[in-house]
């Protein structure tokens, strides 16, 4: 089987991963945009950053487009094409500008996340540190090499955390149910005719699956098999999400997913295979840093289960098992007449507030389910006027094999669930802009 030069692989993954962020971006584009008082709420991930004006988003987005559709139109290098280190000469500016599209790219796309926590989607979070390694790893023999073995390392990470997070009861009983339901459906199988405990049984399939690619992709002498495994589940995956009516965001990701891993895991020539950290260190010092970030990405996620890092960037997609937050609010009479009129709706007079739905009606995609998030979604609609004496609950997984959904903490009321947004880390206030002038 015909293997791809190491210099080949970088240069698509470059161009891979710029074209899919436009592609991406496109299908989300009112995520990007400035926040307005009528617009989804804005959470910037720093308090400092609440009051920053609707150019700093313009900015953002102008270096996110500009830097992708450099990387998406890049080419080798001259010195990369001869296999020396001469470096290129410059054609009107051109050679050096394609070769900093990646970093334009990574710093505005790291800026617009901090603008507005809301935009840190599983796919945008996976190029940000992907546009961080093609930034950092030189444009050299060397250089290539490490981008491209930290882009294996993360792809493994991804499978790999994506499957350990639903590895329990709270996602077999949950997502995975209804994940399962959307794939028998493909075949004409109603899972409302079959046992639930199979259908939960059955569910256990998808972390398997996952954590076995990982440890299939991980392996070189594995990887022809990994790779049509991954084939089988991406395609499923998507086939299954779209009879499931999932965001185009979601399907384009998994899209992007499986040819990425075909670029980085297609079969290698045996002179590739140089121990990791010899890679780094004969890659000069930019990869060391690189080579920092991926290891972060790969084992902060251990730490999502317990609340110690978030959810998405923790690589737990579809996840039962991870912290969430559940919020109760008064109907307003117009929506008392239309669910309720003739009162048997069975939360009284409340409903629960759906920002999932929400989210994927105003922005074109999900919104993470971290308490912090939905506290400061709850946040912006008190100080809008929107809802009023909401009750939110802040529920902590249970064990992995337990049916038990762990603990809960309940916060009652406008003032209340204010204060409760100042105990966190990271900030969970909205934007100065997402709010109307007269707000407090």
């Amino acid at each position: 089987m015909k293997t791809l030069p190491i210099v080949v692989r970088r240069l698509w993954l470059t161009r891979l991963t710029g074209a899919a962020t436009l592609v991406l971006i496109s299908v989300t584009w009112p995520l990007w945009l400035p926040p307005t008082p009528t617009s989804f709420p804005q959470l910037p991930l720093f308090a400092w950053l609440i009051p920053a004006p609707a150019w700093c988003d313009w900015i953002a987005l102008a270096g996110i487009v500009v830097g992708a559709v450099g990387m998406a139109v890049s080419r080798e290098s001259e010195a990369q094409a001869r296999g020396d280190a001469a470096a290129p000469r410059l054609r009107f500016g051109l050679t050096w500008a394609l070769a900093l599209a990646p970093a334009l790219f990574t710093l505005s796309l790291a800026f617009a996340l901090a603008l507005n926590q809301i935009r840190i989607q599983v796919w945008a979070y996976q190029f940000l540190l992907l546009g961080a390694v093609l930034s950092l790893c030189p444009q050299s023999e060397t250089g290539d090499r490490a981008a491209v073995t930290l882009g294996r390392v993360l792809a493994v990470g991804v499978l790999f955390h994506s499957g350990l997070s639903k590895l329990d009861l709270a996602f077999a009983e949950g997502p995975g149910s209804w994940l399962m339901g959307g794939f028998l459906s493909l075949f004409g199988v109603e899972a409302n005719g079959l046992d639930e405990k199979a259908v939960s049984a059955i569910a256990f399939a998808v972390p398997a699956w996952e954590i076995a690619l990982s440890v299939l992709l991980a392996v070189p002498s594995l990887r022809r098999v990994g790779l049509i495994a991954a084939v089988f589940m991406h395609t499923s995956v998507v086939a299954t999400l779209w009879k499931l009516d999932q965001s185009w965001g979601v399907l384009l990701w998994n899209a992007f997913f499986l040819a990425h891993e075909f670029l980085l895991f297609w079969p290698a020539p045996k002179s590739e295979g140089v121990p990791l950290w010899t890679t780094l260190r004969t890659a000069g010092p930019r990869a060391l840093p690189a080579g920092l970030l991926i290891a972060a990405a790969v084992l902060l996620p251990f730490g999502t289960r317990s609340g110690y890092w978030d959810v998405w960037p923790g690589w737990a997609v579809y996840a039962g098992g991870v912290p969430k937050a559940r919020v109760i609010r008064p109907m307003t009479l117009a929506e008392i007449r239309r669910y309720d009129p003739d009162g048997t709706w069975p939360f009284g007079h409340d409903m629960p507030e759906d920002y999932d739905r929400r989210g994927l009606e105003r922005l074109g995609a999900p919104v993470p389910q971290d308490p912090r998030v939905r506290v400061g979604l709850v946040v912006a609609d008190v100080l809008r006027g929107r809802v009023r004496h909401p009750s939110l609950t802040v529920l902590s997984p249970g064990a992995r094999w337990e049916t038990d959904s762990g603990t809960a903490a309940g916060y009652q009321g406008d003032e209340r669930v204010r204060r409760f947004a100042d105990d966190f880390l990271l900030n969970a206030r909205p934007r100065a802009l997402s709010l109307p002038a007269e707000a407090p």
